[in-house]
């Protein structure tokens, strides 16, 4: 009879790997994305002035890329195209995703709309959004 030594740590991994997705699949989900071929990695940030998005986008060109706001969501679609490729080659592994992507956010109430810019260097679109001057913290003297 074999004995299995018992490692309680690489079950409870797993466990914990699908409440993150279930978790990352809630909150990241929009109605938008159910028609994308991929959803491009983003990071958002935050500053006393202003919040930041980053989305990583390489390989797309900045005019494929389509920035909206409405009814205070803002959304990011674009294409990554197909590069031609020689006919003649075999491919033995495609792993690059290409076709339209969307990726969506409910901005909060503390983001100017009218505020917000884009800038795209060298494959990642950076979204400035500032802070409305009513919603930042301020220091109130006692009379």
């Amino acid at each position: 009879m074999a004995i299995a030594r018992w490692r309680p740590w690489s079950e409870m991994s797993g466990v914990q790997n699908e409440v993150n997705r279930i978790f990352e699949d809630f909150f990241t989900h929009s109605a938008n994305e159910g028609n994308a071929i991929f959803a491009p990695p983003l990071d958002i940030a935050e500053t006393e002035n202003e919040i930041l998005v980053k989305v990583e986008v390489p390989g797309v060109a900045q005019s494929d890329i389509d920035i909206t706001v409405h009814d205070g969501v803002l959304t990011v679609k674009g294409e990554k195209k197909v590069a031609k490729e020689d006919k003649n080659l075999q491919w033995h592994r495609l792993e690059r995703a290409y076709g339209s992507f969307s990726r969506s956010l409910t901005l909060p109430n503390t983001v100017s709309h009218d505020s917000i810019k884009a800038a795209y260097k060298d494959g990642v679109l950076t979204l400035s959004m500032a802070k409305r001057e009513e919603t930042k913290p301020r220091q109130i003297k006692i009379s």
